[in-house]
């Protein structure tokens, strides 16, 4: 086997789930595997392999940064005769405080501005951020809720913020991430073989078609599983 070099499982911007090695060893190739293979890997496939997941589930198990999430603010929600606020799902959860560097301050949004309309008038560090001020944010479900709704119902609204687990690497990554992410990274090496397969075919090995439709039945489920993880996005429009 090729001595490769090796890699962080951090990219620019997220997390891998999974490394080179994995992925050669399971499509069975590590004895035949080259450099040029590993670096396609772990520099390009893997990455955009973790990078469709988390858009898939709407959250990453490392920690990530969602710039100017815009929705818009509908109507609100009561739990008896009492207002919540307004909920605004944003696009990723579970949300991670942010800590100024500067002040050490701390708040659930790096930014948070609504169209007052004229311009974006900017709440953080502004407002007050509780159930009884301006605005709360249900951090685990990802959810901002926006109390004196009546003034901005239909208005823009746009975050931005870190979200994500196992921001410390204390929690567990899931099985079937890991899965995901390996057969995923597989399938889009496998595609970029098509021209300079070193898979095995013929007597004791799988056509490569047949490699790539197993790999992509197993996706499509997976796919269908790690959508479930957020079954709303947007508002409750008027």
């Amino acid at each position: 086997m090729v001595n490769y070099v090796p890699y962080s499982s951090n990219f620019a911007g997220g997390t891998c789930y999974v490394q080179a090695q994995d992925v050669l060893s399971y499509m069975q190739v590590n004895d035949q595997a080259q450099q040029s293979d590993y670096d396609l890997l772990a520099q390009t496939l893997i990455p955009i392999a973790c990078d469709y997941i988390d858009r898939v589930a709407g959250t990453t198990w490392g920690l990530k940064q969602k710039v100017q999430d815009v929705k818009s603010i509908g109507k609100p929600m009561s739990a008896g005769f009492y207002l919540i606020g307004a909920p605004v799902y944003l696009e990723y959860f579970p949300v991670v405080d942010y800590h100024t560097v500067t002040t050490s301050a701390v708040s659930t949004l790096q930014s948070l501005q609504i169209w007052n309309g004229i311009s974006y008038q900017e709440w953080v560090g502004f407002v007050f951020e509780n159930r009884n001020g301006n605005f709360w944010v249900d951090k685990e479900a990802g959810i901002v809720y926006i109390i004196g709704w009546w003034w901005y119902m239909g208005y823009e609204f746009r975050a931005t913020y870190y979200y994500g687990f196992n921001v410390a690497g204390t929690i567990h990554m899931p099985g079937d991430v890991k899965e995901f992410a390996l057969l995923k990274s597989a399938q889009l090496w496998l595609d970029s073989q098509r021209y300079t397969a070193v898979v095995s075919q013929g007597i004791g090995g799988i056509e490569m078609t047949m490699q790539y439709n197993r790999l992509e039945k197993r996706i499509k489920e997976l796919e269908q599983y790690f959508a479930g993880f957020r079954t709303v996005q947007g508002s409750f429009l008027p």
